[in-house]
């Protein structure tokens, strides 16, 4: 009976992502009045994030998937223990709610949600 509790134990462990969000929203253009009295509109749409690599290795390449199906993707090195915060541009405001689809280790392995589900 252990080897299957062991075995499940794995499986559940190696299901969560690699990556803990502990913030993910979307931004929208800033609407200003200019000198004239006019509305001026800048920027675009982004995702904010902020997340820590919760695993043992740096990071190289994130992706985090919206609930409107877009991916939005994040690469750089992202050491184990470290907050990233900052914000990511997107095409739109519909993106909603996201989470981590892929992760790209610094050895090149892979971790995908998909793969766990």
């Amino acid at each position: 009976m252990w080897p299957v509790l062991g075995t499940a134990l794995v499986a559940a462990l190696t299901a969560q992502p690699p990556v803990h969000v502990a913030k993910c929203t979307m931004w929208g253009p800033q609407t200003t009045i200019n000198q004239d009295g006019v509305p001026e509109t800048s920027g675009g749409y982004d995702l904010h994030v902020r997340f820590v690599n919760s695993g043992n290795q740096p990071i190289r390449r994130i992706v985090f998937a919206l609930h409107d199906g877009a991916d939005v993707v994040d690469a750089g090195t992202f050491s184990p223990g470290v907050t990233v915060d900052q914000m990511l541009p997107m095409k739109s405001e519909d993106g909603g709610a996201c989470r981590i689809s892929s992760v790209t280790f610094a050895d090149g392995t892979h971790w995908s949600a998909q793969k766990m589900q």
